[in-house]
């Protein structure tokens, strides 16, 4: 009877869908909790089910207005809210839901302005009982760009966006409208939009544009003009005196830049200096939105549950190219981190948020702070996750595969052993591995292994591998 009632109660949204769907997510967040309370498993699933079914509301076309204000479709973050909002309720039980969500938001796209101020929902999701799913929430969490405590454009990267549109007295309106942007709109769309701006800058294909700025920016660019033609020669002496691409350039840090500008002659200061700022801006937003930074000490020194001595330690490590001590190091960070997240205690943000209004258009916008230690623990997590990334990578290239030896084998089973502290703190554990890397280490210590039998263990380590690719990834529930 009560599916009945489910099933006509979905039947009576599809015809709504499209006109009411505002309110129809307020409709499917009440009675989801009420029958998540039931703890009826069964009720619960066919409703989760339903839900699935009914379809997510994705962010649709994006587009500028003549105002400068950029459009999606509104229900988008109140869609993700509401079913985030249903797996903190009871996260183990909805985990088909929280699948659900991670590829409604791989394949049709996650689009979260700074002005949602999302980060209190990482916080709340967090605070929930998620230590048994962790890894599917990580999975979740890590599709969200908003791990940053400055809402808005703050710091650094207002004084840069300003610096680089001041250069022009405001005049570029290419660059003033970038500037606009990531004031009053901020939203990691703007990476996309000063990489084509600076593709446009290089190659003069004002095509590029066309899609990102509005029509009454784009018909002030001139190709020929003052504030294209000298960045345009500058950026193509640089690529072609240091024989560097230009995607390789843009990732240069600010002192290996000012080393390859040097090279080079240039007519106008002011040039050379526009192009060192945009592709300086370009890198403060990349480490806002998506974990990549040039220096991971500087972003440590951020947080308080970090102790100088062990950025210290750490930036020694990596200066020495001691890859595996380094690697270690960051592990030792990531297991206080993990205390802090599975803290049972519920944490509290603190927030100092003021609101405004584009003067020129009335388009809304906020800056401000945000800390929470949950919050600020999982995001430095998934940087310290990116550093350690490309450790393993380093560790694993220095070893010599041309031929076996023992000590082959033995370098082998150290970079295991640490992939699998990786694992674990990644939430991810299984027995069949961890039984197989013991064989290995044991065989490493009783001298009477033959090669068969090495063979035959990491044929079996093979297949653990495949289980936790299928378990964790693969599956209906892990996504």
């Amino acid at each position: 009877q009560y599916m009945q009632s489910i099933d006509e109660l979905f039947f009576q949204f599809e015809d709504f869908k499209k006109s009411h769907i505002n309110l129809i997510l307020d409709s499917i967040l009440t009675l989801g909790k009420e029958i998540i309370n039931t703890k009826n498993k069964k009720l619960i699933h066919y409703f989760e089910n339903q839900i699935i079914k009914f379809g997510f509301v994705t962010p649709g076309i994006a587009y500028l207005t003549n105002d400068w204000e950029l459009k999606v479709n509104p229900c988008h973050v109140k869609n993700i809210r509401v079913w985030l909002e249903l797996i903190e309720h009871e996260p183990e039980t909805m985990k088909k839901l929280l699948s659900a969500l991670i590829i409604n938001l791989r394949i049709g796209g996650i689009f979260i302005f700074d002005t949602d101020f999302f980060q209190k929902d990482i916080s709340k999701l967090l605070n929930s009982h998620v230590h048994p799913i962790y890894k599917q929430v990580k999975q979740l969490s890590k599709i969200f760009p908003v791990y940053f405590n400055e809402i808005g454009a703050e710091g650094v990267l207002r004084d840069v966006s300003t610096k680089i549109d001041e250069m022009s007295h405001r005049s570029d309106k290419l660059i003033h409208f970038l500037r606009k942007q990531i004031h009053t709109e901020g939203n990691n769309s703007h990476i996309q939009i000063i990489v084509e701006i600076i593709r446009f800058w290089y190659d003069l294909n004002k095509d590029r544009l066309t899609r990102i700025v509005p029509q009454n920016v784009f018909e002030t660019v001139e190709v020929d003009g003052i504030w294209v033609k000298g960045v345009h020669e500058v950026l193509v002496k640089i690529c072609e005196v240091n024989q560097i691409s230009l995607d390789n350039l843009i990732e240069k840090d600010k002192e290996e830049l000012t080393q390859l500008v040097a090279k080079i002659h240039y007519d106008h200061k002011n040039d050379a200096d526009r192009v060192c700022l945009i592709i300086e801006l370009y890198q403060l937003l990349k480490e806002k939105y998506i974990f990549e930074t040039t220096d991971i000490s500087s972003v440590l020194k951020r947080y308080y549950f970090v102790e100088n001595s062990d950025i210290e330690k750490l930036e020694l490590l990596l200066n020495e190219h001691r890859d595996v001590e380094a690697l270690k190091h960051i592990y030792s960070f990531m297991i206080k981190l993990n205390e802090i997240i599975f803290d049972p205690k519920k944490s509290e943000g603190w927030e100092n948020i003021f609101y405004k209004r584009h003067i020129a258009f009335g388009i809304p916008s906020m800056y401000g702070y945000y800390k929470e230690a949950k919050f600020d623990a999982l995001g430095l997590t998934f940087r310290l996750e990116r550093i350690a990334s490309l450790l393993v990578n380093n560790i694993i290239t220095h070893i010599n595969t041309e031929y076996f030896t023992l000590k082959t084998i033995k370098e082998i089973c150290d970079v295991i052993q640490l992939l699998q502290e990786g694992l674990i703190l990644d939430g991810i554990y299984d027995q069949g591995f961890d039984s197989n890397l013991n064989m290995l280490q044991y065989s490493l210590t009783s001298g009477c292994f033959t090669i068969k039998q090495y063979i035959n263990i990491f044929q079996f380590m093979e297949v653990s591998i495949k289980e936790i690719t299928n378990t964790y990834f693969n599956s209906s529930n892990f996504i």
